[in-house]
C-alpha cells in the first residue's frame, strides 16, 4: 500500500512539474495530465475535478481519471451528475474554505458518496483547492480503495501544490488565449502580418502566403524579403513609407500594387499598419494588413467617369437656359466693334485723317474682341468634357464670371442683383470649372425661384467670406418661393425637382461637385422671403 505522505507529496509535485508544463499544452489538456500525476504518483486510484459553474454558484464534474483496474462505473456515474454548493460535501466546503481537507473514511462522512463510494470499494477520499491568489479556480478529488490517516504536514504541502496548480492553469489558459488570437489572424479575410520593433517578421498569416506564392521560409529570410512581390514601380515609394513608419513607430497607410501569384497580375493594394505597445508606452509589435481594393479602385474610377459625364450633360442643360444670356453677352461685344469699325472708318476718310481718334476706336476693337472672346472661352471651358484639374483660384473671380454670364437673364426678369464680396479672401484649391457650375447652377435656380413673384422685389444676393480660418463661404440668397422645411431633406437627391421642366439633377451634382472638394453644400429658407444656398470650400485641398 502506497500511502501518501510528504515524500510522496514531493514526488507528486515534481511528476506535475515535468508532466505539464505549460507551454505543453492547452488549458483542456493540461489538467487531465495532472490529475493522471498526481493519482499514479501519490497512490490514488480515482481523482475528480470539479470546475465552478459562476452562473449556477455550484461546483461541477470537468474531469475524471481512475486506474484501469478499477471499476467505479456507478461512482463516476455520480460523481458527473453532482453538484456542490458552496460549503457543501467535501469538495464545497474546500471551495468555501481554500484549504485542502481529508475524509479517512468516507463511510463515516454523511455528506459523501457513502453508498456509491462503497459499491466501487473506496474510502479515503482527499480534496484540494485550485487557488490563483485567493481565487478558486475548481477543485480536485482523490479517492482510494485504502484509509489512510490524517496528516498535517501532507496537507500543508498539498495546499502549495494547489497554488502551483493554478499558475499552470493560468499559464494554459494564456497560451489557449494566445493559440485563439494567433488562429484569428491566421483565418481574417485579408493578408495580415507582425513584425518585431525593428522590422524582423513575426507573424504572416496564410492568405498572404496564399495570395503572393511566397514561403514562410523566404519571407523569414529578409525584413525585406516581402518587398519582392510589390510592383517595380512602386518598390521604392513603397519601402520609403514602410520603413518610416516601422522606425517612427506612427504606422502607415499606403496604396501599392502586389503581385497576385496565382495569375501573375498586379493588383491594387491598401496596406495598414499600426504599433501595439504594452502598458508602458514601449512598442512590441507593428501590426499590419494588406487588402486588395483593385476592383473597388475600378469601380470608384468608373463613378468618376460617370458622375463627371453626368455634370457635363447638366452643363450643358444649364448653359442652355442661359442661351439668351450668352447671345447678349456675345453680341454686345460684336456691336461695339461694328460701332467702332464704323467710327475708325470716318475718321481714315476725314480731311485731313483724325489718327488719333482712329487710334482710339481701334483700340476698343481689340478690347470688345477680347471681351468677346473671353465670354467665348467661358463659355467653352463649361460645355467642354473634361478631367477635373485643380488649381489656386479666386472665389470672388469666379462668381463674378458666372455673373456676367447670367448678367442679360437677371435683367430680363427684372431681378436686382447684389455683390457682397469680402475682400483679401484666400485662394481656394479647386477645379474652376466644377464651381463654376455650381454658381451657374444656384444663380439659375435662384432666377427660375424668382420667375412668378409678382407681389414684391425680386433681389439676388451674392455673398462671399471666410467661414472660419480654413475655409471660404459663398450664399447664393433670393426673394422667391422659399424652401419647403418638410421637402428641403429631399432638394439634393438626385432626379428629385419642383421645377416642371427641371429633371432633378443639378443640385445633386453641385452637392457630389463641393463635397468632392471636402467642403458642405446645404438650403436654409431666406429671411424675410426666398432661399439661400450656402456652401463652403476649404483652402487647402482635402485629403483622400
Amino acid at each position: 500500500m502506497n500511502r501518501p505522505n510528504v515524500g510522496v507529496a514531493c514526488r507528486g509535485r515534481r511528476a506535475i512539474e515535468s508532466k505539464c508544463r505549460w507551454r505543453d499544452g492547452r488549458e483542456g489538456e493540461v489538467r487531465p495530465k495532472i490529475q493522471q500525476a498526481m493519482c499514479e504518483c501519490m497512490g490514488w486510484h480515482v481523482g475528480v475535478l470539479w470546475h465552478i459553474d459562476r452562473e449556477a454558484g455550484a461546483l461541477r464534474c470537468a474531469e475524471m481519471w481512475r486506474k484501469p483496474s478499477v471499476e467505479a462505473a456507478p461512482f463516476e456515474a455520480g460523481a458527473r451528475t453532482s453538484t456542490f454548493l458552496l460549503g457543501s460535501g467535501l469538495p464545497g466546503r474546500v471551495w468555501a474554505s481554500r484549504m485542502p481537507a481529508i475524509i479517512s473514511d468516507v463511510l463515516h462522512d454523511p455528506e459523501s458518496y457513502a453508498d456509491i463510494a462503497a459499491r466501487a470499494g473506496l474510502r479515503t477520499a482527499f480534496a484540494l483547492p485550485i487557488l490563483l491568489g485567493s481565487e478558486v479556480l475548481g477543485v480536485i478529488g482523490f479517492f482510494s480503495r485504502d484509509v489512510w490517516p490524517t496528516e498535517q504536514n501532507l496537507l500543508d504541502m498539498l495546499a502549495t501544490t494547489g497554488i502551483q496548480i493554478g499558475q499552470f492553469t493560468k499559464r494554459a489558459a494564456a497560451v489557449d488565449e494566445l493559440q485563439l488570437r494567433v488562429s484569428m489572424l491566421q483565418h481574417i479575410p485579408v493578408a495580415a502580418w507582425s513584425v518585431m520593433p525593428d522590422g524582423t517578421p513575426d507573424i504572416v498569416n496564410e492568405l498572404w502566403f496564399e495570395y503572393t506564392g511566397q514561403t514562410p521560409e523566404y519571407v523569414n529570410s529578409h525584413p525585406e524579403a516581402w518587398m519582392s512581390t510589390v510592383h517595380p514601380e512602386d518598390r521604392e515609394r513603397a519601402a520609403g513609407i514602410y520603413w518610416d513608419g516601422i522606425r517612427s513607430g506612427r504606422g502607415f497607410t499606403m496604396e501599392a500594387r502586389f503581385l497576385r501569384a496565382r495569375d501573375g497580375t498586379y493588383r491594387w493594394h491598401l496596406n495598414r499598419a499600426v504599433a501595439v505597445r504594452d502598458c508602458e508606452g514601449n512598442i512590441v509589435r507593428i501590426v499590419g494588413t494588406s487588402t486588395d481594393v483593385h476592383d473597388w479602385r475600378q469601380a470608384q474610377e468608373e463613378l468618376r467617369n460617370t458622375q463627371a459625364g453626368l455634370a457635363h450633360t447638366t452643363r450643358v442643360l444649364t448653359m442652355g437656359e442661359l442661351t439668351a444670356s450668352i447671345a447678349h453677352e456675345v453680341n454686345q461685344p460684336l456691336g461695339a466693334i461694328v460701332a467702332s469699325a464704323g467710327a475708325c472708318e470716318r475718321w481714315l476718310a476725314a480731311k485731313p485723317p483724325q489718327m488719333e481718334k482712329a487710334r482710339r476706336a481701334l483700340e476698343r476693337i481689340v478690347n470688345d474682341g477680347r471681351r468677346a472672346g473671353e465670354v467665348i472661352k467661358r463659355i467653352r471651358a463649361l460645355m467642354k468634357h473634361q478631367a477635373p484639374r485643380k488649381d489656386w483660384l479666386d472665389i470672388n473671380e469666379t462668381i463674378l464670371e458666372m455673373v456676367a454670364l447670367a448678367q442679360y437673364q437677371l435683367s430680363r426678369g427684372d431681378i436686382l442683383l447684389e455683390t457682397r464680396l469680402a475682400e483679401g479672401l484666400p485662394l481656394v484649391h479647386g477645379d474652376r470649372v466644377q464651381l463654376q457650375q455650381v454658381l451657374l447652377n444656384l444663380i439659375v435656380n435662384a432666377i427660375d425661384a424668382m420667375s412668378g413673384i409678382d407681389e414684391r422685389r425680386r433681389e439676388l444676393t451674392i455673398v462671399s467670406a471666410a467661414d472660419g480660418p480654413e475655409a471660404v463661404a459663398v450664399e447664393v440668397r433670393d426673394s422667391g418661393m422659399g424652401v419647403d422645411l418638410e421637402r428641403a431633406a429631399h432638394l439634393f437627391e438626385p432626379f428629385y425637382t419642383t421645377k416642371a421642366e427641371g429633371i432633378g439633377i443639378g443640385l445633386s451634382i453641385s452637392r457630389s461637385i463641393v463635397e468632392a472638394h471636402g467642403g458642405h453644400l446645404s438650403a436654409a429658407a431666406n429671411v424675410p422671403h426666398g432661399a439661400v444656398f450656402r456652401f463652403s470650400v476649404p483652402l487647402e485641398e482635402p485629403l483622400s
